[in-house]
């Protein structure tokens, strides 16, 4: 098995910019769906059985209820954005591990 050179800030940018992408498209969106549905769901229940009018609006209560809760899982979720330490501490590991420490950019310039 051959080891792959350590990947740099610029590979790492580009990895990053279409994991953002692909957290918006296709797993943020789904999320944000369900949600709604479901706190919307469970506020125009609760008016339902509540037939009291403590909850006078009850669609201003659900969304500000439900952006409230979308906030954890989109910190929790959102892509980290690399930066040149987190290159400079995989050289370290791989060098305290007795490992090839080159980044990709290194490997091209050596085999030219």
């Amino acid at each position: 098995m051959k080891i792959q050179p350590i990947a740099t800030l610029e590979e790492r940018m580009v990895r990053y910019q279409r994991d953002v992408r692909k957290f918006w498209l296709s797993d943020f969106s789904p999320m944000v769906a369900t949600g709604a549905v479901v706190v919307y769901g469970t506020m125009y229940g609760l008016t339902q059985v509540l037939t009291v009018q403590l909850i006078a609006d009850w669609r201003l209560i659900a969304t500000a209820t439900w952006l409230v809760a979308l906030i954890p899982p989109l910190k929790m979720l959102y892509p980290t954005k690399p930066l040149q330490s987190d290159v400079d501490a995989d050289k370290a590991l791989r060098r305290a591990c007795g490992m090839d420490d080159r980044t990709s950019d290194e490997v091209k310039d050596h085999n030219c």
